[in-house]
C-alpha cells in the first residue's frame, strides 16, 4: 500500500485525497481455470465482487433465480458495466465513466473516473446519484427486512 491513510490514493493516477474510493485501488483481477469448459479469454468488463457468483454459476450453466445484486459479467455484465465499492466509511458506485461517492453525513460527490476531477452538479450527476443512492437502499433494505436470507433456487441446465 502506498498510502500511510486508509482510502486515499497516492499511487499515479487520480491524486492522493482526490476521492475516497480512488478506482485504482479496486483492479481485481478473477482467475478462472476451467479448460473442458470455457476458452481462454481476459475479459476487460467493469464489475465488482458481487458479479464473481452469478458468473460462476452461468459458467457452470446454472439458471438461477435469486437475489444476488451481481451479474454475470460475460452476458448481461458486458452490456450493462458497472462497479460497487467501498471502503470503511464511502460506498461508491461507478458506472458510465462517472462514480459516485456516498459518504458520511449525506455527502455525495460524482467525480470523472477517467481523470479524477469533481463533476459539477448537473441533471445527469443528480439522476446518476438518485440511481447509485437507490442501488444501495435497496441492497440495505433487503438486508434489513430478510429478503437476501430467504433462499434462491438452483437448477441445473440439461448438458447435451
Amino acid at each position: 500500500m502506498n498510502s500511510s491513510r486508509p482510502g486515499r490514493s497516492s499511487s499515479p493516477g487520480i491524486p492522493r485525497g482526490k476521492t475516497d474510493l480512488p478506482l485504482e485501488r479496486f483492479h481485481i483481477p478473477m482467475l478462472i481455470h476451467a479448460p473442458k469448459r470455457i476458452q481462454p479469454a481476459r475479459i476487460e468488463t467493469i464489475a465488482s465482487q458481487i458479479d464473481v457468483a452469478p458468473t460462476i454459476l452461468g459458467l457452470l450453466d446454472f439458471e438461477h433465480t435469486s437475489r444476488l445484486f451481481g451479474q454475470n459479467i460475460l452476458t448481461e455484465g458486458r452490456a450493462h458495466q458497472r462497479a460497487v465499492m467501498a471502503n470503511y466509511q464511502t460506498v461508491g458506485y461507478c458506472e458510465n465513466g462517472m462514480l459516485v461517492e456516498l459518504r458520511p453525513q449525506r455527502r455525495v460527490r460524482v467525480i470523472d473516473a477517467a481523470g479524477g476531477r469533481e463533476l459539477p452538479p448537473s441533471d445527469q450527476t443528480r439522476h446518476f446519484t438518485e440511481d447509485a443512492i437507490g442501488y444501495c437502499q435497496g441492497a440495505s433494505d433487503a438486508l434489513k427486512d430478510g429478503t437476501l436470507r430467504r433462499p434462491g433456487r438452483l437448477i441445473p441446465k440439461a448438458v447435451h
